[in-house]
């Protein structure tokens, strides 16, 4: 049989993985484990496995491996927690600065949309209070169509929990079974507190951009703040700020390097233009993985004020990275520029896939 473990990187996807191989171990027997990275390693993985059962973990599945699992619908956990504490926990782990560390929750986030999505998929959270283990194990087990008599349950938290030496029929709690299990998880708050103001505000809005998922519904809308771009001219300076366009042709701006979900997006860039006494030309493009261009777009700068550009383009692959640019067409001799945001909304209308 194949059991599916999916999640972003975090505490309780970990304690799920142990938990879904501990139920597996108990009730099936020794069990192939594996968390191949693309399509060709699962193949590998499947070829080569030695037992009748096997576990596969992913917390950032390409789409070909997420619709294989749809296909054959096989049994899917989704194990996941506050899209906060995703991006504390990464950080912490891979020692990466808050931008970095949210990158990578993004993305995970992005590839599990369609695992998030998925009605037959069983979503499992962190518990944010006192939560029966027994409940859990019994919930997970039936899921895999596992019968959960006692004794399973009782064998199963035997293993989980050896140093305690459980008594037949006692509980104990997941909350503290989570933190116990990854000791980063008690230094999630205190990382973020530790964060100066500016970059506690921009993940503050990420998790509410991304909290949807953990109620089953899709990823359609993102707001990609100035905060998290970067100044061409001086990659040091924290955005937004106003930009000098007194020089040569160059990129004034460029990022995020998140992702989004596959389907047809429209971009709007949204600048403000002072001191432009002289008429110019700015183009707004956007990049995959730095190299292929998914949309181009023109705006001419021909007063001060506030301008928008929106542009059509579609992600067929979102294990890429996005890249929006803002780029002086022509030499300037005057004009300043200040980059607000780029909304990303998807186009339900089109058919698209989630």
């Amino acid at each position: 049989m194949l059991f599916g473990v999916f999640g972003p990187s975090c505490p309780m996807s970990l304690w799920g993985l142990h938990l879904v191989r501990t139920i597996v171990e108990t009730a099936l027997g020794p069990h192939d484990y594996a968390a191949p990275a693309n399509p060709a390693e699962l193949k590998e993985t499947l070829a080569k496995r030695q037992h009748q059962h096997l576990v596969l973990s992913f917390n950032a599945p390409q789409i070909a491996i997420s619709e294989m699992f749809l296909r054959a619908r096989a049994p899917i956990v989704v194990f996941a927690e506050d899209p906060l504490a995703v991006v504390a926990f990464i950080a912490l782990e891979k020692q990466l600065p808050s931008k970095n560390a949210l990158r990578q929750a993004v993305r995970s986030f992005v590839l599990l949309d369609l695992m998030f999505t998925n009605p037959d998929a069983y979503l499992l959270m962190r518990p944010s209070r006192a939560t029966s283990l027994r409940y859990c194990i019994t919930y997970v087990s039936e899921f895999y169509q596992i019968e959960a008599d006692e004794r399973l349950i009782d064998g199963v938290i035997a293993r989980l929990v050896p140093e305690h030496r459980p008594k037949p029929g006692e509980d104990f709690d997941v909350q503290e079974l989570v933190a116990r299990f990854t000791p980063a998880a008690n230094s999630l708050p205190a990382w973020f507190r530790a964060l100066p103001p500016d970059e506690q505000a921009v993940l503050q809005d990420f998790r509410r951009q991304l909290s949807p998922s953990l109620e089953g519904k899709p990823l359609d809308t993102f707001t990609w703040p100035a905060q998290i771009f970067h100044d061409s001219a001086h990659m040091d300076h924290k955005m937004p700020h106003p930009i000098e366009l007194t020089g040569a042709p160059r990129i004034i701006f460029h990022g995020p390097y998140l992702h989004l979900p596959r389907g047809r997006w429209t971009a709007s860039f949204y600048f403000e233009a002072t001191e432009t006494g002289s008429p110019n030309s700015i183009r707004v493009d956007i990049l995959a993985n730095q190299k292929l261009e998914l949309a181009l777009g023109h705006s001419e700068l021909t007063h001060d004020g506030n301008f928008r550009v929106d542009l059509k383009f579609e992600v067929a692959a979102p294990a890429a990275s996005l890249e929006a640019r803002l780029v002086l067409e022509r030499g300037a001799i005057e004009g300043k520029i200040e980059f607000q945001k780029v909304e990303m909304v998807r186009d339900r209308s089109a058919g698209n896939p989630s």
